[in-house]
C-alpha cells in the first residue's frame, strides 16, 4: 500500500528564549520496492545545559547523513537481499541505536574539551511501506491518531514521569512540579543511553505528531487531537494553520521554552499507478 504524505514543520523560538535549541527534520522519498518513505525527527537541546543548540543540530545532522547514506544503501540492496519492510526496520533500529551511542560519546567528549555540558532529546519516525519505527530519548514526544483517538507512543524519560508511574505525583502535580525539566537520560549528557523503540503497522488514514516538550506541555490531550485529526486536513495549508494556532495557544498560556513540531498526515492511496523507481538520494526537503 502506498501513502500520500502531507507534512508541515514548525520551530518557534518562543517568548522568553534567546536561542532556539530545537532542531527539526522531515524528509520524504519514494522507491519501487516500498513506495513512499517518510523520515521525521525532533531534537530538543537541553535549556539547562550549555550549547544545547549544538547538541540538537549535531544529532539531527548525523541522522540526516544516515538517511542519505546508510539508509540509502540498505534500501538499494533490499531487493537483492530479499528484505521486506519489517526486516529493513529491524536493521534501521540497530543503526539508530548505534548512532545514539556514537553521538552520546561524541557530544560528551566535545563537552569535556570545552569545559561545558551538551545534551539533547530525540524523537524519530520512519515510515517504510505500511510499517513504521519510532525511537525516542528524553521527553520529546510522538502522538498518533487511531480511529479518531489520540495515542501517545512515547514514554517520557523524566523524573516527573517516574514519580507519576510510582503514584507519587498526579498528572496535574507533574505539570507544575519543580522537577519538570529533570531528565533521566538524554543524548550527550548521560553516562549510558538506552533509546526506547516502538514499531507497528500504519492505519489507512493516520496523523502523526512529533514535538518538543515546549509544544505538548501546555496543551490538553483533546486540544492536540482536535488539531491533528486527519479528517480535518485536506492539504498542507490547513495543517500549517492548525499547528500555528496551537503554537499561539501555547504562547498565550505562558510557555517559556522553544516550541517545535513535525505534523504528518498519512493517507492510503489504493488506486494510484505503480511508482517509478526513484533513488532515495533524491529525497525531498520539506
Amino acid at each position: 500500500m502506498n501513502y500520500l504524505v502531507r507534512k508541515t514543520v514548525l520551530s518557534d523560538i518562543g517568548q522568553c528564549a534567546r536561542i532556539n535549541q530545537d532542531s527539526v527534520l522531515c524528509r520524504t522519498a519514494r522507491c519501487d520496492r516500498f513506495g513512499r518513505i517518510c523520515f521525521a525527527l525532533v531534537c530538543d537541546g537541553l535549556g539547562g545545559l550549555s550549547h544545547g543548540e549544538v547538541a540538537s543540530s549535531s544529532l539531527s545532522g548525523r541522522m540526516e547523513k544516515w538517511f542519505t547514506g546508510e539508509f540509502t544503501r540498505l534500501i538499494s540492496g533490499a531487493g537483492k537481499a530479499r528484505l521486506d519492510a519489517g526486516q529493513c526496520l529491524h536493521r534501521t533500529r540497530l543503526m539508530w541505536q548505534s548512532i545514539v551511542m556514537e553521538m552520546n560519546d561524541l557530544l560528551a567528549e566535545q563537552g569535556r574539551e570545552q569545559g561545558i555540558r551538551m545534551g539533547t532529546t530525540v524523537v524519530a519516525f520512519l515510515l517504510l511501506g505500511q510499517q513504521y519505527l519510532v525511537m525516542h530519548v528524553g521527553d520529546s514526544r510522538l502522538y498518533m491518531t487511531r480511529c479518531g483517538m489520540l495515542e501517545l507512543l512515547t514514554h517520557d524519560h523524566s523524573l516527573v514521569q517516574m514519580k507519576q508511574d510510582a503514584g507519587i505525583l498526579t498528572p496535574h502535580q507533574a505539570l507544575h512540579s519543580e522537577y519538570g525539566s529533570v531528565l533521566l537520560q538524554c543524548v550527550g549528557a548521560s553516562h549510558v543511553v538506552r533509546p526506547d523503540f516502538k514499531s507497528g503497522t500504519l492505519f489507512e488514514n493516520t496523523s502523526v505528531l512529533l514535538c518538543s516538550d515546549g509544544f505538548w506541555r501546555r496543551l490538553r490531550v483533546e486540544e492536540i487531537l482536535s488539531g491533528i485529526l486527519p479528517d480535518h486536513h485536506t492539504d498542507e495549508s490547513t495543517m500549517s494553520e492548525a499547528v500555528r494556532a496551537l503554537v499561539e495557544t501555547i504562547k498565550q498560556r505562558g510557555e517559556p521554552d522553544n516550541i517545535s513540531a513535525v505534523f504528518l498526515n498519512l493517507t492510503a492511496e489504493n488506486s494510484i499507478p505503480a511508482i517509478a523507481p526513484v533513488s532515495v538520494r533524491q529525497a525531498l526537503v520539506c
